[in-house]
């Protein structure tokens, strides 16, 4: 009988609790850990032996294709002001995706944060690819495009090497995903 060890969970947000999905039915405490057997999902304490429930059923995702929005001018974005403000606990160089995250996130937590960017309304150029549930577990999937239910991967030339997993992936509305970042950014205040 396969089991695994319950790794912390980044999303969740606690340092002591994780997510384990697997094989079986049981947890078990090993070394101070919980260890938890197939076909189990649930979020525990790590060190806390717990009963698990069976995985509910995954729900299905269907492919879907929608406008991209237009690109966000009318964000009230503040100005830093030195004068003001001299001292900020963060400094961000751009602000594209990662920038915008990471300056929401910390202004979020009470730090004053101040992101430095030639074009702060600028276009991205870039398209971008996710995985679906880590999209969903950033309260960003109002922000896809398109989603495929499946990925196609290569792993070869030759048409042996065509695969699929069987994980959703989206395409980034990046105007949406660049309002919705720069809305969170002033309402964080930062």
């Amino acid at each position: 009988m396969q089991t695994r060890l319950l790794q912390p969970n980044p999303l969740i947000g606690h340092q002591k609790v994780a997510t384990c999905v697997c094989l079986s039915h049981a947890a078990t405490v090993q070394q101070g850990r919980v260890v938890v057997k197939a076909n189990a999902r649930r979020s525990v304490k790590a060190g806390v032996a717990v009963t698990v429930s069976e995985a509910p059923a995954a729900k299905p995702v269907e492919y879907y294709i929608r406008e991209p929005s237009p690109w966000p001018a009318d964000v009230p974005i503040a100005d830093h002001d030195p004068a003001k403000s001299p001292y900020v606990d963060l400094v961000i160089a751009g602000a594209g995706p990662s920038g915008l995250a990471v300056g929401e996130r910390v202004a979020r937590a009470g730090y004053k944060v101040c992101i430095i960017d030639p074009a702060p309304l600028g276009i991205w150029p870039n398209n971008y690819g996710v995985w679906v549930d880590e999209f969903e577990a950033l309260g960003l999937s109002d922000c896809l495009e398109v989603v495929w239910p499946k990925a196609k991967v290569f792993l070869d030339s030759d048409n042996l090497g065509e695969k699929y997993l069987s994980r959703p992936y989206g395409r980034v509305d990046r105007p949406k995903l660049k309002r919705t970042l720069l809305e969170r950014c002033v309402a964080a205040g930062g």
